[in-house]
């Protein structure tokens, strides 16, 4: 449903042509060849995630957050990029559904 949300091919990214889910603490394991990248994100900061994010990503990366896929009435994307969605995210209150995307196949 979040893929749906988000209206892109997840696999149509200009250097990458691998998607990855995974969650938090498996970033490190596998973000060195920039894939894009599925986050679940319970239990999460999510300024902590986008911080580690940069580590592998250029600031420039873009960024979407899906909150509650597939339930029609609450369903809603935030999307920037590394370097700006923190900001974008500000007083959202997060549920405990949502998945991260990052990836350059939202350009």
């Amino acid at each position: 449903a979040a893929n749906a949300a988000l209206g892109k091919d997840i696999m149509g990214g200009r250097k990458t042509s691998s998607a990855v889910m995974t969650h938090y603490r498996d970033i490190d394991k596998v973000a060195g060849s920039q894939p894009t990248f599925v986050v679940f994100t319970m239990f999460t900061e999510f300024a902590d995630l986008v911080e580690k994010l940069g580590k592998y990503y250029q600031p420039d990366t873009p960024i979407a957050v899906v909150f509650y896929a597939g339930y029609k009435e609450k369903q809603h994307i935030v999307s920037g990029l590394l370097d700006t969605i923190v900001a974008k995210t500000q007083g959202i209150d997060w549920p405990f559904e949502h998945l991260v995307y990052v990836g350059d196949f939202m350009e």
